[in-house]
């Protein structure tokens, strides 16, 4: 298993923890590193799939989920 604190996570909802920002903070204590969407917008399979690469973790927003978005997620 690994370390928590090891760990890239990816979150995509624009208004993760707008309503509790004790969302955020416990995901940044719990994790190394977390990446947020800074396009305000759902992404789309391409831009999903290219950050998906990288990552560890993904919570999931609107975004384009299909078969290429995932094709190169690590399992």
């Amino acid at each position: 298993m690994r370390d928590l604190k090891s760990c890239r996570v990816f979150v995509t909802p624009t208004t993760y923890g707008k309503n509790d920002p004790r969302l955020r903070t416990e995901l940044e204590l719990a994790v190394g590193e977390v990446v947020y969407n800074q396009c305000g917008r759902p992404l789309g399979s391409a831009e999903l799939s290219e950050m998906l690469r990288g990552g560890d973790g993904y919570i999931a927003g609107l975004d384009t989920i299909d078969r290429a978005a995932l094709v190169g997620a690590p399992c």
